[in-house]
């Protein structure tokens, strides 16, 4: 636990870790997503998590299936804008 905890803290401040002389962490293989359930975050609207999701810095986000099948096409494309 402790190890996952110091491997976070220094891909959240690879500045700090340039700044003391370590070699920068590999890249990622994968996205920071934010899955609003699974953390206890309530969401009303596709867009009000994504602009929960992009306040906080978060590169993806689950969809809200339900509510983007009875999307249309523009709905979409503004969505993703």
């Amino acid at each position: 636990m402790q190890g996952a905890a110091a491997l976070t803290t220094m891909a959240a401040l690879p500045g700090v870790m340039r700044a003391a002389g370590a070699t920068a962490p590999a890249a990622r293989k994968f996205k920071v997503a934010l899955t609003p359930g699974s953390i206890g975050v309530t969401v009303t609207s596709q867009r009000e998590l994504n602009e929960l999701a992009q306040r906080h810095r978060f590169e993806a986000v689950e969809p809200l299936p339900a509510e983007i099948a009875t999307m249309t096409a523009a709905q979409l494309a503004e969505l993703s804008g």
